[in-house]
């Protein structure tokens, strides 16, 4: 393994305040620290999600709902090296190191608040209603061009994910790149990530309306999100776009502190203009203040990349080489699901899939949308299958007439809604004269797929995977496409 260690027995016992019940490890070290399964390896510090403090969300995301820490120590027998943390007194006989706490949950945290404290490197913090992850991971890689660079892990972005993230800096690192959602950034559970993570950079991608109960409108999203800039040290850096809402906001919070306003000539010192787009491909010529290129990428979509701009003006701030920079955009690719483009042939047609299913804001649908409406025109045929956006309660009327006039503008042939919740965006529908199916489950969305499919189709699936089939539905279709292209291949082979 390339991390370096990070954490010794007696240091996890110390800061924890926990007593070992079995095989008092001296000496041992550790790689990483955990507590979603997900992230289970050897030589590796694990955290039962046990007893009062962890909220539903985390008890889910981390796969222990139900476990016991008996359950939690088979679970992790075929990993060398581990430890477990854990409130609850195992009964079997165990050859793993246990260490008994309090409170696992309160102990996650000491274990951040420690491992932050000897951190020498800087922090890039990034939040935003949507692009956080993306845009760290742009950044990430980006940074990897001039040091190795540590980056969160997955969505884990609330408070608890923060801890996460900070339990496991290497201590003598130089760049970190962390995402905070909005919650963790106003407070949650009597914990604030602003003094946790303590960054000194703090890049905005994007402000929308989302979670309305709590942030009812954008202005007051802008205002809960640019309390990560307000936050920042006297040497700290606010980096946003020039085209995102509420920049006034932002602006403000930025107050005195170094900004970089990407996009606004004389704020930034990088430019990124599409020169040419195809479906899964832009082409850019990215300019700093002494070089200019042309380069491909596989990011697509404004807001990505309006991300990409961001991550390279930060990146360019710290010292990464601009020609490495360039040569680096046409390496990286989007995660999974995320503006995901897959092309097959079926007999004589031709289909292209693009997947945004990852998760659903107003902000990505627009994004995305923009996108599909500049390539319509080379497309013959054009299914949208349309999900919900989660969090907007009360405003469905709202946010859904948008959509729906973003969705006319791009004129497909067919929508299908694949969710329950969608009257609002049904009506609006058809009120512009658009054909409109609606799908209750996997199965049935996908045989509507199917039965609409002609040649030169762009198949189109956006909405939040939560509560909903979505991810499903576009694992079924890829499947069922790259089966089809396969037996059409071997056909004609």
């Amino acid at each position: 393994m390339s991390e370096p260690i990070l954490w010794t027995a007696e240091e996890v016992q110390r800061v924890t305040g926990g007593t070992w019940l079995e095989l008092n490890p001296q000496g041992r070290k550790y790689r990483r620290c955990t507590f979603p399964t997900k992230y289970l390896d050897s030589d590796c510090v694990v955290i039962h999600v046990h007893g009062p403090g962890w909220p539903d969300k985390c008890i889910d995301g981390s796969h222990q709902r139900g476990m016991t820490s008996d359950d939690l120590i088979r679970r992790i027998q075929n990993y060398s090296n581990t430890m477990v943390i854990t409130s609850q007194r195992p009964t079997m006989p165990t050859g793993t190191p246990v260490l008994l706490v309090r409170s696992t949950y309160d102990a996650l945290f000491a274990l951040a608040v420690y491992q932050r404290s000897r951190y020498e490197g800087r922090i890039i913090g990034i939040t935003g209603t949507a692009g956080k992850s993306s845009t760290r991971d742009f950044l990430a890689a980006l940074l990897d061009i001039k040091v190795p660079t540590f980056a969160s892990f997955g969505n884990w972005n609330a408070i608890e994910g923060n801890a996460l993230s900070l339990a496991n800096l290497p201590p003598k690192g130089e760049l970190a790149v962390i995402e905070i959602s909005a919650g963790a950034i106003d407070g949650l559970r009597r914990r604030n990530s602003l003094e946790l993570v303590r960054h000194h950079d703090a890049i905005i991608t994007s402000i929308g309306v989302n979670l309305t109960s709590k942030t009812p409108t954008a202005k007051y999203v802008a205002e809960i999100k640019s309390m990560l800039f307000s936050a920042l040290p006297d040497d700290g850096c606010a980096y946003f776009s020039s085209a995102v809402q509420e920049i006034e906001t932002l602006i403000a919070s930025a107050g005195s502190h170094k900004r970089r306003i990407v996009g606004r000539p004389g704020e930034s010192s990088i430019s990124v203009e599409i020169v040419g787009e195809e479906l899964g491909k832009t082409h850019l010529r990215i300019s700093f203040l002494d070089y200019t290129a042309d380069v491909s990428t596989n990011i697509i979509g404004s807001g990505q990349l309006s991300n990409l701009a961001l991550a390279l003006q930060c990146a360019a701030d710290l010292g990464a080489d601009p020609r490495k920079l360039v040569e680096k955009v046409s390496e990286i690719t989007l995660q999974k699901r995320k503006m995901e483009v897959k092309n097959y042939t079926l007999s004589d047609k031709s289909v292209h899939l693009l997947n945004d299913c990852h998760n659903a804001t107003l902000v990505s649908f627009s994004s995305a949308l923009n996108y599909l409406d500049r390539l319509s025109r080379g497309f013959r045929n054009q299914i949208f299958v349309i999900g919900k956006i989660v969090h907007i309660e009360g405003w469905e009327k709202h946010v859904y007439e948008t959509l729906s006039h973003d969705l006319k503008r791009c004129n497909p042939k067919t929508v299908i809604l694949f969710a329950d919740g969608l009257d609002p965006l049904e009506h609006e529908l058809k009120s512009l004269n658009m054909n409109v199916l609606r799908a209750t489950d996997a199965k049935e969305a996908l045989k509507l797929i199917r039965r609409n499919i002609t040649d030169q189709t762009l198949i189109f699936l956006k909405g939040s995977h939560r509560g909903t089939e979505m991810r499903e539905l576009g694992d079924s279709l890829q499947k069922h496409l790259r089966k089809r292209s396969v037996e059409y291949a071997s056909a004609n082979a």
